[in-house]
């Protein structure tokens, strides 16, 4: 740490010695922002470094008070956040301390203007070696780059991909559970379904039973009351909805032919017949494809009852 402050120290050392020194004698050629954007690309030099002059309306100039010892690379880049109106990285930035102990003037300038002149520069061979301002009260500005925003813009984005991949990871682990109970749930599902297969003469003997108790209620099963609708209803009859209670069906559908209904079901021979058939409600006839909406109630009579 003490050799990278050292280091600082010495950079900025050099920049203000350099910075005392004529433009000439460093081998620079000067010249004005403002006279360098209204020359034409053949009055610029070839092949030179330029020192580029902003003037002081160019420029944003605030004042800073810091505590003595204060590292003024860090602190003013981390100040400049809050004082800039531009984006970190979008300007360059100089400080010069003033008579005052502690007082320091910070001057930003932005680099668009800069970049546009540096593409002219280099279409004559040459390039902008330093940007300089010189204000009135007479403290010198070379300004450099915001290279701590910049690396404070990177922390940024490098933190908020690292949120996302948390968040991310963290929405995973939340699933998890839910996926290893979903899985469970059909473990045991596919497990029950096989010991019922395995148990066949048990589901077998239970429906015997529930057949044997159908016949002493008079009520047929399930797959009797099923079976006898569907072989009797027409066959230019669609059903849209079934319903069954006890011995009462309720049958909605459309038909070709509604009036063939009542007698397919109430004509029926055999132990399971139907009786007290009759609509529910008058019919309707769509334009469209002819067909006829009904609904149709009764009863089924089980012949097979005990009595």
């Amino acid at each position: 740490m003490i050799q990278s402050r050292l280091s600082r120290l010495v950079d900025d050392a050099a920049l203000h010695v350099e910075g005392l020194l004529p433009p000439a004698r460093r081998g620079l050629v000067p010249l004005a922002l403002d006279a360098a954007e209204a020359a034409a690309i053949g009055d610029f030099p070839a092949a030179a470094r330029i020192s580029l002059t902003v003037g002081a309306d160019r420029a944003l100039i605030r004042r800073l008070e810091l505590p003595a010892g204060t590292d003024i690379r860090r602190a003013v880049p981390i100040w400049l956040e809050d004082a800039s109106p531009w984006a970190p990285g979008s300007y360059l930035w100089d400080a010069a301390q003033t008579a005052t102990p502690g007082v320091w003037q910070v001057a930003m300038v932005p680099v668009a203007p800069l970049r546009l002149l540096e593409d002219r520069l280099e279409r004559c061979g040459s390039s902008l070696a330093e940007v300089r301002l010189q204000p009135t009260d007479g403290a010198g500005f070379t300004f450099r780059p915001d290279l701590a925003g910049r690396a404070r813009l990177r922390k940024r984005l490098i933190a908020l991909a690292g949120g996302i991949m948390a968040l991310g990871l963290g929405l995973l682990l939340w699933q998890v559970p839910s996926a290893l109970a979903a899985r469970a749930i059909a473990a045991n599902a596919a497990s029950e379904m096989a010991r019922l297969q395995e148990n066949g003469t048990l589901g077998a003997a239970t429906a015997a039973v529930l057949s044997l108790q159908n016949d002493k209620l008079g009520t047929p099963d399930l797959a009797a009351r099923l079976g006898f609708l569907a072989s009797r209803l027409p066959t230019d009859t669609w059903l849209l909805h079934l319903g069954l209670e006890g011995n009462r069906f309720t049958l909605s559908g459309r038909s070709s032919a509604p009036e063939a209904i009542i007698p397919a079901l109430s004509s029926a021979d055999g132990p399971l017949s139907a009786q007290r058939v009759d609509f529910d409600g008058p019919m309707a006839r769509d334009i469209q494809n002819g067909l006829f909406s009904f609904t149709v109630t009764g009863e089924f009579a089980f012949r097979g009852a005990k009595e």
